[in-house]
Formats: C-alpha cells, structure tokens, sequence
C-alpha cells in the first residue's frame, strides 16, 4: 500500500479535499498562511483572544479558560 503524498511543511495528505501542492512539494493552505501572514494583525488578533478569554472567565471561575488548537505536524 503506497502513502499519500504529503505536504513537505504540515504534512497534510493528499486525500484532503481542496487540497493541491506546488512544485516544490508545499500545499496551498501553507502557501496562502505564507501571503497572508504579512497582512494580519496580531496585535489585534491578541486583543481579540484576550475579550474572549475574559468573556469566559465570567461564565465561571472553576476553570481559566480552554482553547482547543488544531492543525500543524501534531495536531494538537
């Protein structure tokens, strides 16, 4: 049984829908992360969370807060 090509930077796998990949093995989800970073905000982004997270804080205090994350090389 042969392995998916993958993505050489977030090994997505090829099977993924709407992926596709460069000549140099690299998908379009990391080449569009990688045009549109310049463009983003984080300061603001930080700001957002930070609403967010106070947001939460409020419902309960059992807990701080909880962020799920997914994606990259361990998914987390």
């Amino acid at each position: 049984m042969k392995s998916p090509k993958r993505c050489i930077k977030c090994i997505l796998p090829e099977h993924l829908p709407g992926i596709t990949f460069d000549e140099k093995g690299v998908c379009n989800f990391c080449n569009d992360y990688e045009q549109n970073r310049e463009k983003m905000d984080f300061i603001q982004k930080k700001s957002e969370l930070d609403a967010l997270v106070e947001q939460a804080r409020k419902i309960s205090d059992a807990y701080d807060v909880l962020i799920p994350l997914s994606g990259g090389k361990d998914s987390i």
